[in-house]
């Protein structure tokens, strides 16, 4: 019996079917690398029967037509669906977990059964950690190209990156430019006005983390002649 009505009820929620869209109670949701989440929904009606699935691969994760939920094998003991709103709790969740759920359902409405569609994105991160400034050269020499790049664990989750010369955020120019992500700035060429102390602060919706202060020292190439021109940087 449960079989065939779940065989109904997934023909009845067609792509092409009119439906009310429902709004999640919170889009997008944000977690952090192993808690639990709930991505709430409040139907307009008494819910009869609700399906969610995992975009855009389409992949079922549980459905439930008045019978017990039943939970796809890849979430069992990780989910949990509440029959009478259709919100669904989301356990030990993990970086792959992160995307867009789309769930469709059947509500009594006025008397009349209605189709319900809609979606929420979960965005996961990892606390930011460890996050240091590394130089492309041990010994900077002036005129030369030189890059600090900004290392971070579990760096797939960082948001944003600033750059900080002595406390202040760094000014870039034709000669300091940075990366897209923001994780290498680079000076080409270097000079001795670039002397001081920088910092990477990186950050994501749950976290931030400033790194410890790095000391650019430039140096200048011998013999005596380059050390002059240098000095007039």
């Amino acid at each position: 019996m449960e079989a065939h009505l779940m065989n109904w009820i997934i023909i009845s929620l067609c792509a092409g079917c009119l439906a009310l869209e429902v709004k999640p109670v919170t889009d997008p949701v944000i977690s952090k690398v192993g808690d639990s989440v709930q991505l709430q929904i409040k139907p307009p009606g008494v819910l009869a029967a609700v399906i969610w699935s995992f975009s855009p691969a389409n992949i079922l994760v549980v459905s439930w037509v008045g019978f017990n939920p039943v939970i796809t094998p890849e979430y069992v003991n990780r989910v949990t669906l509440n029959t009478a709103t259709g919100s669904v709790e989301l356990r030990s969740v993990c970086l792959s977990d992160a995307g867009v759920y789309a769930f469709q359902g059947l509500i009594e409405l006025s008397g009349n059964a209605e189709h319900i569609n809609g979606k929420v994105t979960l965005e996961v991160y990892e606390p930011i950690a460890n996050v240091n400034v590394k130089p492309s050269l041990a010994q900077p020499i002036a005129n030369q190209a030189l890059k600090l790049t900004c290392e971070v664990l579990g760096s797939q989750t960082v948001s944003s990156r600033l750059w900080l010369k002595d406390g202040q955020p760094l000014s870039t120019s034709d000669r300091i430019t940075l990366s897209v992500d923001s994780s290498v700035v680079s000076f080409n060429p270097v000079l001795q006005s670039d002397n001081g102390e920088y910092q990477c602060k990186a950050s994501n919706p749950l976290s931030e983390e400033t790194s410890p202060r790095y000391r650019l020292e430039v140096y200048c190439k011998y013999p005596k002649i380059l050390f002059s021109l240098c000095m007039l940087n």
